[in-house]
């Protein structure tokens, strides 16, 4: 991308002074269904809706990371250093591949479990690949505890069967009675196949419809593109093979190396941050209710920087933190400060307004010491830095934060009622003390 390197900064200009958080207007793909679906959500518009908050800690708790914790000859053999970046990142949830007969995985993820992390696990796929369907239920009863989801095959419509819709159909059916069958796992929420072809999906739902309870999305932004460039369309689409059921995105994110491919190109690590930040924030604001970003690590070192797969981590091959790393814990640690948010939720404490007509989202959250924060951040990044107008319901002080930046606060707003933003690529948080 021609922009890559370029992250917007949201500067303040001083007025009469206070601040809150926005609103909706996403490009979404040409689907009739995406169009359906943006009109029902809300878009086109740059001043900020009214509604109540929500808990900071549930966006929090809809972050999840994929992690390879069975691929011994990659950086995750060094699992006392994978699991102190997974502790230091502030998240809940990862999701690995189910395998029976890895003895050192399985170790690992009820590690992991005990430590509070909630697994979404893989249930295997058509082949036995690494374990029949048996064996797989076996080792989920094990980890059951932990557990979070149970997932069907991973993407197996590209892994060369030619009869990959009849047997996948198949064997979901299989897995998803198993998983009803089981009294320590029927519990658990069946997340569906996931799948490479955007229409691979309804080829399959008529046959498996009644056999998850989850849809599943691999919602990559295509060729970096910013995370509301796509959602819309992917949700209509899951939407459309699973009328009134949730969907998770198991998989999305971006790579900063590696050759480009048809759709699919690298940004800078700085854009990167810029937008897994921004994406956690999209997704939630849309309904996802699990997002699980691949992956937590480069998994070898590609001095060359020929191999797309080795470069969607969050941290180098080397265990270093990318700045990706780093902004996603810095916005944990933000929405997370107080702990869970505790009564009532208040209705948001004022409206902000895109001077320019820029098409902005927002989220209002409240944590756990009474503060509200209001995410901010546009739809359709570009060079440009837009002016947004932000008009608070009483005269109060505000801090404003730019997790890509640094875990503090960037500016300290005195006590007022309008000041204006100046918002770039980077998504910006508002936060509003107990009493506004």
């Amino acid at each position: 991308m021609g922009n890559a390197g370029f992250v917007g900064l949201a500067t303040i200009t001083k007025r009469r002074g206070r601040v809150i958080a926005v609103a909706a207007g996403v490009p979404i793909v040409a689907l009739a269904l995406a169009i359906v679906l943006l009109l029902t959500l809300g878009g086109g518009s740059n001043k900020t809706p009214r509604g109540a908050s929500i808990p900071a800690q549930d966006v929090v708790g809809s972050i999840g990371v994929n992690v390879h914790l069975s691929y011994l000859n990659t950086t995750y053999a060094r699992f006392p250093a994978i699991a102190a970046r997974l502790k230091a990142l502030g998240i809940h949830n990862i999701r690995d591949g189910a395998c029976p007969g890895c003895v050192e995985e399985n170790q690992r993820l009820a590690q992991l479990g005990r430590q509070g992390f909630g697994i979404d696990l893989i249930m295997g796929d058509p082949r036995g690949t690494t374990g029949k369907l048996p064996q797989i239920i076996g080792q989920a009863n094990q980890l059951a505890p932990f557990i979070t989801s149970l997932e069907g095959p991973n993407e197996w419509d590209n892994q060369g069967d030619p009869q990959w819709a009849k047997h996948l159909s198949d064997y979901q059916q299989q897995l998803y009675k198993a998983v009803k069958d089981s009294d320590k796992l029927r519990a658990k929420p069946v997340v569906g196949p996931s799948f490479v072809n955007p229409t691979s999906f309804q080829k399959v739902a008529p046959q498996i419809e009644k056999s998850f309870d989850v849809a599943n999305m691999h919602s990559y932004p295509p060729n970096g593109s910013a995370p509301a460039s796509n959602i819309e369309g992917e949700l209509a689409r899951a939407a459309a093979a699973a009328p009134r059921k949730p969907a998770y995105a198991t998989e999305t994110g971006y790579r900063t190396g590696g050759r480009p491919q048809p759709g699919n190109k690298p940004v800078s690590p700085h854009l990167a941050a810029t937008y897994l930040t921004t994406l956690v924030l999209e997704y939630y604001r849309a309904g996802v209710p699990r997002t699980y970003l691949y992956e937590l690590a480069d998994e070898r070192h590609d001095p060359k920087n020929k191999n797309p797969q080795q470069h969607f981590g969050l941290l180098n091959a080397d265990l270093k933190p990318k700045p990706a790393y780093t902004a996603l814990r810095n916005l944990v640690s933000i929405l997370s400060t107080g702990g869970p948010a505790t009564g009532q939720m208040q209705d948001p404490a004022g409206t902000l307004t895109a001077l320019d007509g820029a098409p902005i989202h927002t989220l209002t959250m409240q944590r756990g010491d009474g503060s509200q924060v209001m995410a901010l951040w546009l739809t359709s990044p570009d060079r440009k830095v837009h002016t947004v107008e932000l008009t608070l319901d009483q005269s109060q002080p505000v801090q404003i934060y730019r997790p890509t930046l640094a875990r503090r606060p960037q500016a300290n707003l005195p006590t007022s009622t309008d000041d204006r933003i100046k918002l770039g690529r980077e998504p910006v948080l508002v936060v509003i003390p107990p009493g506004a």
